[in-house]
């Protein structure tokens, strides 16, 4: 376990009373509460990195890995091609 900072001795120590704060908290950050949080957590921590990294542009490429039901789809053979 590594070391606790000052304020969290101060919390344990002087004011046992005080509530932990909800950015400490790991049982809030990871419940069904905390969602919204966690999501934009993703886009803000990117945008740093992106900042950090001097990076003004991006391409972005949206796909599926997964693999279809086996059942052709419209104006598909079952063989795979297209009529």
């Amino acid at each position: 376990m590594g070391r606790r900072t000052t304020d969290e001795i101060v919390a344990k120590t002087l004011v046992p009373h005080l509530p932990t704060k909800a950015y400490r908290n790991i049982n809030f950050l990871t419940g069904t509460k905390a969602r919204t949080l966690r999501i934009l957590a993703e886009y803000l921590e990117h945008e740093a990195r992106f900042e950090r990294e001097d990076v003004d542009s991006t391409i972005v490429f949206f796909g599926s890995a997964r693999r279809g039901s086996g059942r052709p789809r419209r104006g598909e053979k079952s063989g795979g091609g297209t009529f």
